[in-house]
């Protein structure tokens, strides 16, 4: 398939950055291989989202059976992740979270300068184009990523807003100088449409003579000598024919927490007893698949409320639409949330998020079902108990989870999907979930505001913990094992750091350890969890990573 300076693996939230950015240098020449379609027409509806979670769109991963969460659907959680330009930005919520400085201050702190928050802000604010009146300091205006407000703000998303000042929390821009408080969520739109970091990165520049971008195309292995120990080509499928693309310069792996790994391992690049269980030549050994971690969610906190929302027909929602308003510009119907310091972690930064799903369309169980727990938790079995009445739903998140889980191949075949065990609420003190425990008692304080007591909020029982006596305890522990799972903000299976010994599969600057000419470019960097939503920090990430290269070959500010 001839020869190109960089092969970028991958064009999803980090890797359409990465192609994008260093597609600038027109004396360079940029492949970008996506194993999935270019979005449509379809994904750019934001409430889309639930069925593009059914389609192609998806890889349709599901975790290896747990014994501690998921209990609802035998033990097997969902891990969504996107297939197709956009990556998991042309599936996932749009909500915009960066996290908070002290996160990455912590990364710092773990050997890995130049991460630290006053050197990944630049960052955020170069992509970034805001429309949202926030803190003075902390935005961009002119950069490829839009930002903005839904409209109009659910009623019921006031409620929320007031609640949390009653009891003393400041309304704030979570993406501004302080984190912890309540905030309208920050959208990845552009009026009204997703914008994905294909839509925002790869679509305006899509005429560079100097970037290919091929879609479809399936990486299964980068060949890495034995003797230089440095990346020299890429195996990939394209419509069930194999080639081989020659690498010049380097290789940028950007195909996630998952593909990453999975493309590491195929390569020999991982735990060396285990490729070699699999008969994979190891070329070198290093944590591959290994600190598996994400943020843990709680969605079982359902609501009736005999206070109505507004309902609207297709027709009116399209025509709101078209203005870039109404409930299809809002993806799973999150718009507001909230961040919570309760001392669970030891370095200041938020341990609880709370999201309110207002159910804007006031479409019952089944909307809510499909917007955010994407039909996987066995709800049909308690779900007519509240079917076509009107619902509201607030979801605990636990952001800095103590458990580590793992990604590991299956087989030597890369066209295998790899194993992902999530072991999710699987740590031996059960900090986890007490601390997902101690996030529900924080929403029930929430409702016995006065702003919330007039939606009369009535809590809806879960008939497979009712041999608990209700709302105990034990009965929120029970609830919390069968429905508690993955958050889709997950990281750290190639994680960033000084030394390979402690778990470190790159460095500072991305580049795998002996391996110079390889780095990983996405959320598989992460060293430990975030208070954000990912898909914001993976778009850091591939900024970041384009300027290393920049730098390296004495090219940035060129």
């Amino acid at each position: 398939f001839g020869s190109y300076d960089f092969v970028v693996v991958g064009g999803g939230s980090a890797g359409a950055v990465v192609a994008s950015r260093l597609s600038e240098k027109q004396e360079w020449t940029v492949l970008l291989l996506e194993a999935g379609k270019d979005g449509n027409n379809f994904t750019n509806i934001p409430s889309m989202s639930v069925y593009a979670m059914s389609s192609d769109y998806n890889w349709g991963y599901n975790s290896a059976p747990q014994n501690t969460c998921c209990l609802a659907s035998g033990g097997v959680c969902p891990f969504p992740r996107g297939k197709g330009l956009g990556g998991s930005s042309i599936l996932n919520a749009l909500v915009y979270v960066r996290g908070n400085r002290l996160d990455y201050d912590e990364w710092e702190k773990l050997g890995n300068p130049g991460w630290g928050s006053k050197d990944v802000l630049p960052y955020f604010i170069k992509s970034e184009n805001s429309n949202i009146n926030g803190d003075p300091g902390y935005h961009g205006f002119g950069g490829y990523l839009n930002v903005e407000y839904h409209i109009p703000l659910s009623e019921r998303v006031k409620v929320f807003l007031e609640a949390n000042k009653q009891q003393g929390r400041s309304v704030l821009d979570y993406n501004g100088k302080e984190q912890i408080g309540a905030s309208r969520n920050q959208f990845n739109e552009i009026h009204g449409r997703r914008l994905s970091s294909s839509n925002a990165f790869l679509d305006p520049v899509r005429n560079r003579t100097n970037l290919h971008i091929l879609t479809e195309s399936y990486v299964t292995k980068v060949l890495i000598s034995n003797t230089t120990k440095k990346a020299y080509a890429v195996l990939f499928s394209h419509k069930n024919l194999e080639y081989s693309v020659k690498v010049n310069k380097e290789v940028i792996l950007s195909a996630g927490i998952v593909g990453s790994a999975q493309i590491l391992l195929q390569s020999g690049v991982g735990p060396e007893n285990e490729l070699q269980q699999l008969g994979i030549p190891v070329i070198k050994n290093l944590a591959v698949g290994e600190n598996l971690h994400d943020h843990l969610t709680f969605y079982y906190n359902y609501f009736l409320t005999y206070q109505y929302e507004p309902s609207f027909g297709l027709r009116d929602a399209i025509k709101q639409f078209l203005n870039g308003t109404g409930p299809l510009t809002v993806s799973t119907n999150t718009q507001g949330l909230s961040f919570y310091r309760l001392g669970l972690t030891n370095y200041g930064v938020p341990d609880i998020e709370i999201v309110i799903v207002p159910s804007v369309q006031s479409g019952g169980f089944d909307t809510m079902k499909r917007g955010v727990t994407h039909g996987h938790a066995d709800e049909d079995r308690w779900g007519k108990s509240i079917s076509g009445n009107h619902v509201f739903q607030i979801v605990v998140v636990l952001l800095h989870p103590k458990t580590r889980g793992k990604i590991y191949l299956k087989s030597n075949n890369p066209y295998d999907y790899p194993i992902i065990d999530s072991k999710c609420l699987a740590d031996p003190h059960d900090e986890d979930i007490e601390g997902v425990y101690r996030g529900v008692q924080t929403v029930l304080k929430l409702l016995k505001t006065n702003a919330f007591k007039q939606l009369k909020p009535v809590l809806v029982p879960y008939p497979d913990c009712l041999h608990k006596i209700f709302l105990t305890k034990e009965y929120w522990k029970c609830l919390i094992r069968q429905t508690a799972m993955n958050a889709y903000h997950g990281g750290g299976t190639c994680q960033m750091g000084p030394d390979p010994s402690k778990g470190a599969v790159v460095n500072n600057r991305l580049q795998v350890h002996g391996i110079p000419n390889v780095r990983v470019a996405d959320a598989s960097i992460a060293p430990i969890t975030v208070s954000a939503h990912m898909n914001a920090p993976a778009m850091m990430i591939g900024e970041k990573a384009a300027d290393f290269v920049k730098e390296d070959y004495g090219a940035l500010n060129k």
